[in-house]
């Protein structure tokens, strides 16, 4: 049970990051139709599809998905382990599980900070 479990994680992360891949190039892909598109009819091309950001390069919001998607991804691992070894071994061993849950926790944590730094950056405080 406990070898199945690890596969299962090894696995649901691997197919996790096939998936994001498979994403990104479908969305730069219709942004390379449309671009195409609009050069073909001669109209002019809007800066989302220029390359160039129509934000400041200040803008955090890749970082602050990236560490969502990791907060998450290291508690529901922690959770896991934690419950996958409490099962087997007992509660003293189990408690290992809560490094997952505080790496997760962190990165939810860092997101929330940035998340305030970029509100407080735009109201000027």
């Amino acid at each position: 049970m406990g070898e199945l479990v690890g596969i299962v994680a090894i696995g649901g992360c691997v197919a996790l990051g096939i998936v994001a891949m498979i994403l990104r190039h479908l969305q730069r892909e219709r942004i390379y139709r449309e671009r195409m598109a609009l050069i073909e009819k001669g109209m002019e091309i809007p800066p989302e599809l220029r390359g160039t950001p129509a934000e400041p390069q200040t803008s955090m919001r890749g970082l602050r998905v990236v560490l969502i998607v990791l907060g998450i991804l290291g508690v529901c691992i922690g959770v896991c382990v934690g419950v996958t070894i409490t099962v087997q071994q007992g509660i003293q061993q189990g408690i290992g599980g809560i490094i997952g849950i505080a790496i997760g926790a962190s990165f939810l944590i860092a997101e929330r900070m940035i998340a305030r730094l970029a509100l407080n950056g735009r109201n000027g405080k």
